[in-house]
């Protein structure tokens, strides 16, 4: 097949996703929706239709203005939306060259718009199948975010040939939105699903102790979700005192925050500096380890998907702890293989974390349940010969 994608080239979930269509034979031209180089060689060809403006230089999100976010407000619900016109004809431009048999639109805002809003003009996309995948809060966040952003997230139902999602409720969710009822609906893995020769329950080594001079003798807890917009990070820090309180033991690994200015300072009013390691991001090759490293995960989100970190975590044997959304009701079994909490509750995450860490009968046994759950539904090359079938059935 001759396969087109307009995704974000630095995204992992992109990565892994595309990567395995590329091994398996098929012509992939990849359109980046940011500045990018491309990931990984064997590209039939690799352009990029910048969509989404950037932050402008020094400004940033502080825990003060973060709710408000105003400037991430401005540029992705407000002033994005007016860019998608154009972005859409240089899109047909781009198709024009290509003629791909099927183009991939891997998120709704923003690269679900460009290419719905592209099917609506004169030009090859108007005649190329359209798949569009959704992601995490497209839904749930995005969707309601300004005048604009309803009327072209509705666009984008209406437009799409086909629709991806990481969970049922998102399926339910784009008929809502105006997906036709005939439209075909797949329901897999967002990134593709897991490698498990790289996400398994083998013990770590000593490498991640090492780098970042952590305790050896610690138990581990880990939050790999980084400061993000849906996420509970105050929860987060607030339950620390408390859990270590009551499990001393405890040491919490805080990814993707070592250069936040939130971060430290919550780290510094709570005064809570010798029980946490703020992390820089890692490579892919290090978060299965961070994972084993890790028995329990956090991951306080009001808003998700399927997030990568949770089959991560499953697959690595750390038992998550997860906010209470609708969607991960699908892949958790609240005490089994997982924990539902109020993302908003500090004493409930606290007392759940202590209540975890304390047994440890009930995390081997969620390990082994998380382990076959993985096998079964998201191996990577299941999820992705899954798809490859998908991808036919849209061409026939």
């Amino acid at each position: 097949m001759k396969l087109a994608y307009l995704a974000d080239a630095r995204s992992p979930i992109a990565i892994n996703w595309i990567r395995w269509v590329v091994e398996h034979g098929h012509e992939v031209h990849w359109i980046s929706s940011r500045p990018a180089e491309p990931p990984f060689p064997g590209l039939a060809s690799f352009r990029v239709l910048p969509i989404f403006p950037e932050l402008p230089s020094g400004v940033k999100i502080s825990r003060k203005n973060r709710w408000l976010h105003p400037a991430a407000t401005i540029l992705r619900h407000w002033w994005m939306p007016f860019r998608v016109s154009a972005r859409a004809m240089e899109l047909n431009r781009l198709m024009r060259d290509l003629r791909p048999d099927l183009l991939h639109a891997m998120r709704i805002p923003q690269e679900g718009m460009v290419a719905a809003e592209a099917k609506r003009l004169i030009g090859p996309v108007r005649s190329t199948p359209l798949l569009v995948s959704v992601w995490g809060d497209d839904f749930t966040y995005h969707a309601r975010s300004s005048p604009m952003m309803v009327s072209l997230t509705r666009t984008t139902m209406r437009k799409a040939d086909a629709l991806h999602a990481d969970c049922r409720r998102d399926i339910k969710l784009g008929y809502e939105w105006g997906l036709r009822i005939d439209t075909m609906t797949m329901v897999e893995p967002g990134n593709g699903g897991i490698r498990l020769d790289a996400f398994s329950h083998e013990k770590p080594g000593l490498s991640l102790i090492k780098k970042y001079s952590l305790p050896e003798d610690a138990f581990f807890i880990l939050n790999p979700r980084g400061i993000r917009n849906v996420a509970r990070t105050d929860t987060f820090f607030r339950a620390i005192p408390m859990i270590k309180k009551e499990f001393p033991k405890a040491h919490f690994l805080a990814l993707k925050m070592a250069e936040s200015g939130e971060a430290k300072d919550w780290v510094r009013s709570l005064g809570i500096g010798n029980c946490v390691t703020l992390l820089p991001a890692m490579s892919m090759e290090e978060m299965p380890e961070v994972f084993r490293l890790s028995p329990v995960m956090i991951s306080l989100t009001m808003h998700d998907g399927l997030p990568n970190v949770l089959l991560e975590a499953m697959a690595c044997g750390s038992y998550p702890v997860c906010g209470d959304v609708e969607s991960l009701r699908e892949w958790i079994d609240d005490g089994r293989n997982g924990s539902l909490v109020s993302a908003g509750d500090p004493k409930m995450v606290a007392g759940t974390v202590i209540r975890v860490a304390s047994d440890a009968k009930l995390r081997a046994q969620a390990a082994e349940r998380n382990k076959a759950i993985i096998k079964e539904r998201a191996e990577w090359n299941s999820v992705m010969g899954r798809v490859e079938e998908f991808y036919r059935a849209m061409l026939t």
